[in-house]
């Protein structure tokens, strides 16, 4: 039979029950807020707009470098467009009629 595993850390049963409250509240707090609504939607507001405004910097500068290293950036040539681009962007037709 195996007998249960005790380690002595020297806390007493009062400083057990303190310790567990303290955990307690610390992980009560981490889930309540403490700032008043507008300053948590103003904080908010301001990560969007950061947000956008770095991912549409990136987005931009990706396709301004696109169109400057491949011909004609993504768009196909006018007369592709004209004829269709199943032969152009597939190499097949796409509709047979």
């Amino acid at each position: 039979m195996k007998e249960d595993l005790t380690i002595d850390v020297g806390i007493d049963d009062a400083g057990r029950e303190e310790i567990t409250e303290g955990l307690s509240r610390l992980l009560a707090d981490s889930y309540t807020v403490s700032w008043p609504f507008t300053r948590r939607r103003i904080a908010q507001a301001l990560g969007v707009a950061v947000i956008w405004t770095v991912l549409f910097g990136i987005a931009f500068g990706f396709f301004k470098l696109q169109n400057k290293f491949t011909k004609g950036g993504i768009r196909p040539t006018a007369a592709d467009e004209t004829a269709g681009l199943d032969i152009p962007e597939m190499g097949v037709l796409a509709y047979v009629d």
